[in-house]
C-alpha cells in the first residue's frame, strides 16, 4: 500500500485562520461547514451554511491561477488549496475570509487559467475558529507545529581537502523480484 503524502504543515496552519465565504442567492455571505481543501468551492450547490459572514472588510481581489487541464472539469474553479498559496504577503496578516470565483478564461495559456478570489479583514466568528481543516480526507482538530529545521548537507563542504573523510564500502543489494 503506497503512503500518502502529507499536506503541507504552512497550508493546514493557513486554513485554520483564513476561511472561505461563499454568496447566497440572496446576496448575503456565508461561512461554509468544513469541506476537503482540495474540493469544489465556488457557489452554494453541495456546501452547507456555517454561519452568516458579517462585519467583513474587503482587502482586496487576487488573481489566482489554476492548471489549465482542471478547468471546467471536476473542480472547475479556485480550491482552498489553490487560493491560501497565492495570498500575496502583504494581505496574509490581514486576511481571516476569501471569496473564490471561478474563471472565465478558456485559454489556458502557459497551461494555466486565471480566476479570483477576493480577500477580506474582520474577526472570524467563534464557531468558524474552531472549525476542523479537512485535508486529503484527513480531519485536522489544530494546527500543526512546525517541523525542525533539518540541517542541509553540504556536499562540496563535505569533500575539501582539509577535512578527514572516511570512504565507506558500497551496499551490497540483493537481487530479488523486480518492483511492480
Amino acid at each position: 500500500m503506497k503512503k500518502l503524502i502529507e499536506p503541507d504543515w504552512e497550508l493546514i496552519n493557513r486554513a485554520f485562520r483564513i476561511k472561505p465565504v461563499v454568496d447566497d442567492r440572496d446576496g448575503g455571505m456565508f461561512f461554509i461547514e468544513p469541506i476537503d481543501l482540495y474540493e469544489k468551492i465556488y457557489g452554494m450547490d453541495g456546501l452547507y451554511p456555517a454561519e452568516r459572514a458579517t462585519g467583513l472588510e474587503k482587502l482586496a481581489t487576487i488573481d489566482v491561477l489554476l492548471p489549465a487541464t482542471l478547468w471546467g472539469g471536476p473542480v472547475g474553479g479556485p480550491t482552498i488549496a489553490q487560493v491560501l498559496p497565492q495570498i500575496p504577503a502583504e494581505y496574509l496578516d490581514k486576511t481571516v475570509a476569501f471569496m473564490a470565483h471561478g474563471s472565465t478564461d478558456s485559454k489556458g495559456e502557459n497551461g494555466f487559467v486565471r480566476a479570483t478570489a477576493d480577500l477580506y479583514a474582520g474577526d472570524l466568528p467563534q464557531k468558524v475558529k474552531e472549525q476542523p481543516v479537512v485535508a486529503w480526507h484527513k480531519t485536522f482538530t489544530k494546527p500543526i507545529p512546525a517541523p525542525e529545521p533539518k540541517e542541509d548537507f553540504n556536499a562540496a563542504a563535505a569533500t575539501t581537502l582539509e577535512e578527514g573523510i572516511t570512504a565507506l564500502r558500497p551496499l551490497s543489494l540483493k537481487k530479488g523480484p523486480p518492483a511492480p
